[in-house]
């Protein structure tokens, strides 16, 4: 049975297969108290191989079990075997240290306008503020400092961490997570030149966020112009993303650190944006396309492309670019050492 011991949760190694549909491999009665990387893991700790670039590692782990696949199984004395040691090991991860547990209450220095509607049980601190008519849905956990304009609508099971904005008349689905610091329908970056002189364009569209959407801290959504700024279902969106108005990002989008997504660009299903990757204004990208790290697109993309450089092209082509550039390296130093020669004679 799982218990609390020194703050430690403590389980035995039948427990874990139990509730994460796994098999034994080894001694059932393992008291596991912790998870850890191969090579930091403890002696009660349960650790994860599911590639072979790990083996050394694994050689000279202290883990009392690890987490892996049949691949594997051989490798270890101790262990769970599972299909998917990674999505498993997730489940391990909140089975040892479980998530901050909900509480229901109201905190009293909360800025609450009178025409909000609060579906309670719901998690209000400190110097919140939540704007006119704005509606907060049951079990939504808003941490310190979080601002929700007018009209905003914030859906069940919601967690807004602290400091992060959601300017008036935005959506968000139901279970997102939105980190510290990330702010949700400002002004896109928009200006008509006349004579000189920048006039700029107002927004007045939303940003909707759809359900089981992470967005990570510090990341920017403008609002659109013409149309809604809209979040698929199920994007993950790391830190220091840029989204500019009136993109519609497809259903299970992947940004990682760094994106940049420019305005009125729309994306579809699957989409994965490596991190510090630029995507240039109003392109589409198909389903499942890839962009590599600091690459840079300005076409369109077909299903399943996977693009690197700059400007983003084929994988294979861009290799074969970089070698290249590489051989005309080594000529030009040939070239270098043949004048040398010849200007001494």
């Amino acid at each position: 049975m799982k218990q609390k011991i020194d703050n430690k949760i403590s389980i035995s190694l039948l427990e874990i297969a139990n509730l994460i549909g796994g098999t034994i491999k080894g001694d059932k009665n393992i008291i596991i108290t912790g998870f850890a990387s191969l090579k930091d893991a403890k002696d009660s700790d349960i650790s994860l191989m599911y590639r072979s670039i790990y083996l050394s590692d694994l050689s000279h782990s202290k883990a009392a079990a690890f987490l892996t696949n049949e691949d594997f199984s051989s490798k270890v004395t101790n262990a769970v075997i599972v299909k998917n040691p990674r999505l498993s090991f997730c489940k391990i991860i909140d089975i040892l240290h479980p998530p901050p547990v909900f509480k229901d209450f109201i905190s009293s220095g909360a800025d609450i306008d009178k025409s909000a509607k609060i579906n309670k049980p719901c998690e209000i601190h400190n110097s919140v503020h939540i704007g006119e008519n704005a509606i907060i849905s049951s079990k939504v956990v808003l941490h310190p400092g979080v601002y929700i304009g007018d009209n905003c609508y914030i859906g069940e099971n919601s967690v807004i961490m602290p400091n992060s904005v959601i300017y008036r008349d935005c959506e968000i689905g139901k279970n997102a997570l939105i980190h510290a610091n990330v702010t949700i329908g400002s002004d896109g970056w928009g200006y008509v030149i006349d004579n000189g002189k920048n006039h700029k364009i107002p927004h007045r569209m939303k940003v909707i966020i759809k359900d089981d959407v992470e967005i990570g801290a510090n990341s920017v959504i403008e609002r659109g112009s013409m149309i809604n700024t809209v979040i698929g279902s199920g994007a993950k969106i790391s830190s220091l993303v840029h989204i500019a108005h009136n993109v519609t990002l497809g259903s299970d989008n992947l940004l990682a650190t760094g994106a940049i997504i420019g305005g009125s660009v729309k994306t579809g299903k699957n989409v994965i944006i490596m991190g510090g990757s630029v995507v240039s204004d109003s392109l589409k990208l198909a389903d499942n396309t890839i962009l590599g790290g600091s690459s840079t697109l300005i076409k369109n993309t077909k299903s399943g492309d996977l693009l690197y450089g700059f400007p983003a092209r084929p994988k294979k082509i861009w290799l074969q670019s970089k070698a290249k550039i590489k051989s005309i390296s080594g000529i030009l130093r040939r070239l270098a050492k043949i004048e040398k020669s010849i200007n001494k004679r």
